[in-house]
């Protein structure tokens, strides 16, 4: 929020001049992209109604959806742009109806997260609004469909620029604006008279009228009657004396918004703000962790920064007065959540607003965190869903153009790779976005993000801003497929999302759907036998433990509880136990538990690592792979740890049985520098190479029926899911995350570590909150490293790992055995010291200390 002639010093008057807008079409069209784009096999969700339209074809042209319908009967336009959708869903671009989009940078995030059209409400901090909306129209530079309301007009305060002292002066201000380019005009407190004129010449003008309250002692029905369009900031309704004088009354809510909904007016949410707030002025100074400021930086640059310091430093200034005023609305966020739900209820129009680009209101995400906050006050995916597109639509008068996918309406649209009617944390990170038919795939959108391609950069020229370093490409993993046991369906782990999240996907790779949704990671999911539940890992409790859900991803439940590592769980056959891998006595061991985590009991008790433990078919044997002869092998065991035998003889991995009992899979290199999954027969012997590519291929598993195998591969430049007959033949994609990643890995095993250690930083430090490989694989390539003799490559490689998961005790004591390897006897003991104080149950670490601090130098 940026009203620059006026010192905001309390929160009260903040919150007092805040923000608001109306309807109508911008005075300036952005140029159409006169491309036909066909989405095909796509799933669209029309916002017209509450339904799914599964396997549709989509066709825009000239920036309209020229045809809908089944994929089937809709013939795709010679020469037409594919845009293969299968499994993904299409809806229409959100819309935020409160921002303040005070610099030009600001405007490529709207687009990034989805967002194609934004009202600015009031004048920006350049003063060059009108000029930005102008220059996104013609594509200077990349940003949403913009409407532009004039200055924000108040009264009875001198030192506001904008101040209207007369009825006159309102209305001269009014065809002022008009003149200007407004499409809108936005008021805040003012004499009631004034608000009349202002109102009366805007009708006049053809301008719509929304913004605060002019009064809050005013009757709030009266100003809803008036002529206002849409009215700003929910919370107003709440500190209306007219209806609740600042006391919570629920038995009033439903009159209320009934007699609300009778008037015809809209209201803006612009919840994230006042939440905000609250955190703000609960935690004081130690609001502004690390991390927040690190996100103010990134959004906002140091100027955000220090503005949410002074900010901070105002709310301790704050006299006894405001401080009770505004205590007051931030103490009661959760009656005004009730309020929000109650005015859907009643049918009154909600419009999502954000405030953006204010402090913590971030361009973009922060609409995102109002679909949330909707979520927290009752309404359902859908009805959040609608307020950000077909409501928005209302607003703007345009129902006949936007807020709906069907034929005739502007292609403004958004691709996501689930359902959002089941997962709405899929719309924070689109497939691709449509704005009025110019396709951004998702390479593009995390161009915007961070500045590459977008026209405009702050602090870069637009001759330099396009130059793109492919370095700063995004890998996304696709990993850990299972099988559903009637083999309908895949379940995987996937990074699309931002972190390790489980999706399932059907085999023939339609209908993508996201299980779960933490900040934290989840991921190797494992399918009960009898099909109702998963089994998967996750930090979420700040350690990685085994969990449990149903098959549809309710009921999560947590299933191991220590402080160590628990990870890759597999079922008996008969779903009554799980097999695990664990850490908790010092070192990788394979144990079991009941299926609700009880009366766990450890198979493996060796010196060495054992993991990635399978569970036959028929119950009679564990199998699970170990160091123990000095390189990972397959072993066999009975399920009570009896009998361990040795299967394979020649470096093997992730081991995988088939059903039927006749070939185990696996992933090893052979000889090569790089993983490929191959077959043998049960015994060990006749020994088969499935798969043959320049990258990595592994972590097989088998179909219920023993015919196919589910894999992941990255030789699409990322990790994507794979099927493939039991033979090899017939390898086909399922998963389509974007490609075009630099291949690290391949860099690393040609011998360019130095430029893959260099390429792998950058994209850390533009996405600190990615992990491009995980923990186990760059453990298995600095174990391949070693394996060939390139000790100082492995080391890097162990460094990245120390650097990306600093708090795994293993992948210090792994840096510690390489540097032992290359005879740096001291740093090999610093390392084994911080792996022995994450875990001081790592049996190997302690062990190697005694040797190294008791043997020579």
């Amino acid at each position: 929020m940026n009203i620059q002639p006026i010192r905001l010093h309390s929160l009260a008057a903040m919150i007092a001049v805040a923000l608001l807008l109306g309807s109508i079409i911008p005075a300036f069209t952005p140029a159409q992209d006169k491309t036909t784009v066909v989405f095909t096999h796509v799933n669209v969700i029309p916002m017209d109604r509450e339904v799914v339209l599964e396997d549709m074809n989509v066709v825009v042209s000239d920036g309209k959806i020229a045809a809908l319908g089944r994929a089937a009967d809709v013939r795709i336009p010679a020469g037409a742009k594919v845009i293969d959708s299968r499994g993904k869903f299409l809806i229409p671009g959100l819309m935020d109806m409160h921002t303040h989009m005070g610099t030009d940078q600001y405007a490529p995030l709207y687009l990034a997260y989805g967002i194609t059209r934004v009202r600015n409400m009031s004048q920006s901090e350049d003063g060059d609004h009108y000029n930005r909306r102008r220059r996104i129209a013609d594509g200077t530079i990349t940003g949403p469909v913009v409407y532009s309301s004039g200055p924000i007009m108040v009264s009875n305060n001198p030192a506001y620029a904008f101040n209207v002292s007369s009825a006159e002066q309102g209305r001269e201000l009014v065809r002022k604006s008009k003149a200007d380019g407004a499409d809108w005009i936005k008021t805040a407190r003012m004499d009631m008279d004034i608000f009349h004129a202002i109102l009366d010449e805007a009708r006049k003008q053809g301008l719509p009228v929304g913004g605060h309250l002019p009064s809050l002692s005013a009757p709030i029905l009266e100003i809803y009657r008036s002529g206002f369009r849409s009215h700003e900031h929910v919370t107003e309704v709440f500190t209306s004396e007219s209806f609740f004088n600042i006391s919570p009354d629920e038995t009033k809510l439903k009159a209320v918004a009934q007699q609300i909904k009778e008037t015809g007016i809209i209201i803006s949410t612009i919840l994230h703000r006042e939440m905000t707030w609250k955190r703000m002025r609960e935690e004081g100074d130690a609001y502004l962790t690390d991390a927040r400021v690190a996100e103010l930086q990134r959004f906002t640059g140091e100027k955000g920064v220090k503005a949410a310091r002074e900010f901070l430093e105002n709310l301790k200034k704050e006299d006894e007065k405001a401080r009770e005023r505004t205590g007051k609305i931030l103490g009661n966020i959760p009656f005004i959540l009730k309020i929000v739900k109650a005015l859907n209820d009643a049918g009154v129009p909600l419009v999502i607003g954000t405030d953006s680009h204010f402090y913590f209101s971030f361009a973009g995400l922060s609409l995102h965190d109002e679909l949330d906050l909707l979520l927290e006050a009752g309404l359902t995916r859908y009805e959040a869903l609608r307020v950000a597109t077909y409501n928005a639509a209302l607003l703007l008068d345009a129902l006949d153009k936007l807020g709906t996918i069907s034929v005739g309406i502007e292609a403004d649209l958004v691709l996501v790779n689930s359902n959002p009617l089941t997962d709405i944390k899929t719309l924070r990170r689109p497939a691709g976005v449509m704005k009025q038919g110019r396709w951004f795939d998702r390479k593009e959108l995390d161009a915007l993000l961070t500045g590459t391609n977008s026209k405009i950069i702050e602090g870069k020229s637009a001759q330099t801003a396009g130059q793109e370093d492919p370095s700063l490409n995004v890998v996304y993993d696709n990993f850990y497929p299972t099988w559903s046991p009637d083999g309908s369906k895949i379940a995987f782990t996937s990074t699309r999302d931002g972190n390790r999240e489980i999706y399932v996907i059907n085999t023939d790779g339609s209908q993508e759907i996201r299980l779960t949704s933490n900040p934290a990671s989840d991921w190797v999911p494992a399918w009960s036998p009898d099909g109702s539940k998963i089994a998967f890992v996750s930090d979420r409790d700040g350690n990685l433990e085994i969990y449990v859900m149903s098959a549809d991803g309710s009921k999560q439940t947590r299933l191991t509880d220590n402080t160590a590592a628990d990870v890759r769980p597999s079922w008996s056959p008969d779903s009554s136990r799980i097999v695990f891998n664990s850490n908790r006595d010092g070192h990788n061991e394979i144990y079991v538990m009941n299926a609700d985590g009880t009366d766990p009991i450890r198979l493996t008790k060796t010196s060495a690592h054992s993991d990635w433990a399978w569970w036959s078919s028929d119950g009679s044997k564990i199998l699970f792979e170990t160091v123990r002869d000095g390189q990972w092998e397959v072993y066999s065991m009975n399920p009570d740890g009896s009998n361990q035998t040795r299967l394979t003889f020649n470096t093997a991995s992730a081991p995988a049985l088939s059903p039927d009992g006749s070939l185990l899979a696996m992933h090893t290199t052979r000889g090569r520098d790089i993983f490929d999954i191959y077959v043998v027969n049960r015994d060990g012997t006749g020994e088969k190479q499935l798969t043959k590519n320049e990258t990595y291929d592994g972590l097989p598993t088998w179909s219920p029926d023993s015919s196919k195998i589910a894999f992941t591969s990255s030789r699409n430049g990322n990790d994507e899911i794979y099927v493939m007959n039991r033979d090899g033949s017939n390898q086909t994609r399922l998963t389509h995350q974007p490609s075009g990643a630099i291949n690290i890995l391949g860099l690393i095993v040609s011998g360019d570590v130095g430029q893959a250690v260099r390429s792998y930083r950058k994209i850390r430090k533009s996405y600190p909150e990615r992990m491009l490989f995980r923990e186990g694989r760059m453990n298995s390539l600095g174990e391949l490293l070693l394996s060939k003799g390139r000790i100082k490559d492995a080391i890097e490689v162990y460094k990245l790992n120390v650097d990306s998961y600093p708090k795994s005790a293993n992948a210090y004591d792994d840096l510690a055995e390489a540097y032992l390897k290359s005879g740096d006897k001291k740093l090999a003991i610093k390392n084994y010291e911080q792996s022995l104080k994450l875990n001081p149950k790592n049996q190997n670490a302690g062990d190697m200390l005694k040797k190294l601090k008791g043997g020579s130098k």
